[in-house]
């Protein structure tokens, strides 16, 4: 699609105009200085301010959240300035509390459960013989308990390690003392609707908890550790808890030792769950029909599986789905949640933190990434601290939408040193974006790659892109290339390196609305580009209301065949020249700039301050300016192509204050950039 059948506005309307609205010749063709007098028209003023962009709001924090600074913005945290505590046996440190805590009660004096419900009780003490289930004479084991258990009972045990693994019934509470002392090898849902409260599960061969077909259970106060083969395994039942702590699975088999498990059409629903150490994935939930929601949980430092891959802190996988709110995520390993294959992932003030590479190759490191048709939707998140790419969309219908965020601090990828972009949406990807802040991306702030890839972003700020550490090159604030789309509806784009916008390749456009992009930086090591907006080698841009200033060598350039820019109401000012530091670096410094036939049409505009020239015309490129003022350069017009129409530049147009109005320099002609890699 070309940009005549995709502009929104009527800026074609005003491309066709080629004619002085007041009459005047302007200069002629090839004309010196004096054919284009100082004060000529009426124009300079008028030019329309880009809209500032709006910062995230992540809103009154959750009761027990810590507010923080967030580079300018207040974010919420759930742990104090000292971070999530290390606890011991028995407790926990959930969101939004000040430290550990007993997970549950403590254990009582007499070692039996206190404050039971009102109704029967069967009691159970480790090592005891020859009972009848009475407080005074308890049975030995669950499991006798359990055999003669009634919808109803209670089921009461004692303080001790129980190496059994019990069925529980529908209808039967099962209540530890408390769950830093009593320990049963592992349970079983036996019914639509067992309860267990205050125990640990663990240390068998088995999943901790297992919930089947038709199967439901309830968890209150309920700890898993070291359990095989996972910890909590749902399969097409139904489970539901509070205060559940899940940690240190084990694997026995290559893919398994997951923290939760939820399958086959299976649903699970937590408030206040902690998984820590879990391997291969903390959550997994797979198949059509399997659904988790989380409320206020922590997974930690997942574990790679057998194989040393994965390790992920949440896998939604072919057409599950997963909730989660005030959620934190910190130490997974490859992604810290990924949707795969039509899977359904909605996220409300969730923070991914500290994602590291993969264990067998040292790869990814992503906060978030959605795969094969996959939805995402988050709002109020944060990510920090990941490696490669921090969130990340491709294929065909899968779609991120990501409001109120924050993603700052990227590191490249491990395995090479390459990337460490905050945002990469690729072929076929789309995300709708707004509210944002991206800082201290590396290689590229925001990529919008490759055919059918769309990005639509309002309220987006970018700073201080920073190179990937393979080498000093990259910095650049955000692109879209090779067929790719990208919308921007208020955007601030400040300190890149190299380019701040850029459009590169047939197909690719920028439609953009009240954007800024400001101090755009020459390669540190070169000392070349610092372009503040480059849109090359077929691509297309069209901007409403964008203010360039602080770049170098060019504000706004436009290169190759098939190049266009259409513009209204553009300010660009104070371009530099490159600081070209290595042998072979020539710069020039531009406001404005066309070459390789390249086309660009301007209404409204101001081209003020440029070290050499306001505006640049090389052989075969096209420009056409109209109301607007070319103020303060050292030349205002570089025409190089001597067969050029100097009337298409002077449309209502005034030159002031410039060293010459117009000339004809030998300039070094800036050559394309190579697009980023993928």
């Amino acid at each position: 699609m070309r940009l005549s059948s995709w502009l929104p506005w009527s800026l074609l309307g005003l491309a066709l105009i080629s004619t002085a609205c007041d009459g005047s010749d302007g200069p002629a063709d090839g004309a010196a200085d004096a054919s284009v007098p100082d004060g000529s028209g009426d124009a300079g003023s008028g030019v329309a301010p880009p809209a500032p962009a709006a910062a995230p709001n992540f809103g009154p924090c959750p009761e027990g959240y810590r507010a923080f600074d967030a580079d300018g913005v207040t974010a919420c945290d759930p742990w104090p300035e000292t971070g999530r505590a290390a606890c011991s046996a028995g407790e926990a440190h959930f969101p939004g509390t000040p430290g550990c805590a007993l997970v549950g009660p403590a254990c009582p004096a007499d070692g039996f459960p206190a404050d039971l419900p009102v109704g029967p009780a069967l009691y159970v003490s480790e090592g005891a013989t020859g009972g009848t289930g009475s407080r005074d004479q308890p049975f030995g084991t669950v499991t006798e308990a359990l055999a003669i258990a009634a919808p109803g009972d209670v089921v009461a045990i004692g303080v001790g390690t129980y190496r059994e693994r019990v069925s529980l019934p529908s209808g039967v509470k099962v209540i530890g003392a408390c769950a830093a002392g009593v320990t049963i090898r592992g349970a079983d849902a036996a019914g639509a609707a067992a309860s267990l409260r205050h125990v640990t599960l663990g240390g068998g061969l088995g999943s901790g908890l297992l919930v089947g077909p038709d199967r439901g259970i309830s968890l209150d106060g309920v700890i898993i550790h070291e359990a095989s083969y996972g910890g909590i395994v749902v399969r097409g039942g139904t489970i539901t808890g509070r205060q559940v702590v899940v940690t240190d699975t084990i694997n026995v088999e290559v893919d398994d030792g997951c923290g939760v498990t939820v399958r086959d059409g299976g649903s699970a629903e937590f408030d206040e769950l902690v998984i820590g150490r879990a391997r291969a994935e903390a959550v997994y939930v797979t198949g059509a029909g399997s659904s988790a929601t989380i409320r206020g949980g922590s997974i930690f430092d997942v574990r790679p599986d057998a194989d040393d891959h994965s390790g992920l802190g949440v896998l939604v996988n072919r057409t599950g789905s997963i909730t989660l709110e005030d959620v934190i995520i910190d130490g997974a390993r490859s992604v810290g949640i990924l949707g795969r294959t039509r899977a359904t992932v909605t996220l409300t003030g969730v923070i991914i933190r500290n994602t590291a590479p993969r264990m067998s190759d040292s790869a990814f490191g992503r906060a978030l990434s959605a795969l094969e048709a996959t939805t995402i939707t988050a709002t109020r998140f944060l990510a920090e601290n990941n490696h490669d790419i921090g969130v990340f969309a491709e294929d065909a219908a899968s779609v991120i939408n990501l409001s109120h965020a924050i993603i700052r601090d990227m590191k490249s990828e491990a395995s090479d040193g390459s990337v460490g972009r905050c945002i990469n949406i690729q072929n076929g990807g789309a995300m709708n974006l707004d509210h944002a802040l991206l800082v201290r991306c590396r290689d590229i702030g925001l990529l919008s790659h490759g055919e059918a890839a769309r990005v639509e972003a309002s309220d987006l700020t970018i700073r201080d892109t920073l190179d990937q550490e393979i080498d000093p090159q990259g910095g650049w604030g955000l692109g879209a290339q090779h067929g790719a789309v990208l919308v921007l509806d208020r955007a601030h784009v400040e300190g890149s390196t190299e380019i701040g916008l850029y459009a590169h390749g047939l197909e690719s456009m920028i439609e953009a609305r009240d954007v800024t992009v400001r101090d755009t930086a020459s390669d540190a090591t070169t000392g070349a580009k610092g372009r503040g907006v480059s849109i090359q080698l077929g691509a297309e841009a069209a901007f409403e209301r964008l203010l360039v200033e602080g770049s170098h060598e060019e504000g706004m350039v436009a290169i190759g065949a098939m190049t266009r820019i259409v513009g209204k109401d553009v300010t660009i000012r104070d371009t530099a020249s490159a600081a070209c530091v290595v042998d072979g670096c020539e710069s020039n410094a531009s406001n404005l700039s066309s070459f390789d036939e390249a086309e660009i049409d301007i209404t409204r505009f101001e081209f003020d301050g440029a070290e050499i020239c306001g505006v640049w015309l090389d052989q075969g490129g096209a420009l056409d300016l109209r109301r607007g003022a070319i103020r303060g350069n050292a030349i205002g017009a570089c025409i190089i192509d001597d067969a050029f129409d100097v009337t298409r530049i002077s449309d209502d147009v005034r030159y002031e204050d410039n060293g010459t109005n117009l000339d004809s320099p030998t300039l070094p002609v800036p050559t394309p950039v190579d697009p980023a890699a993928i």
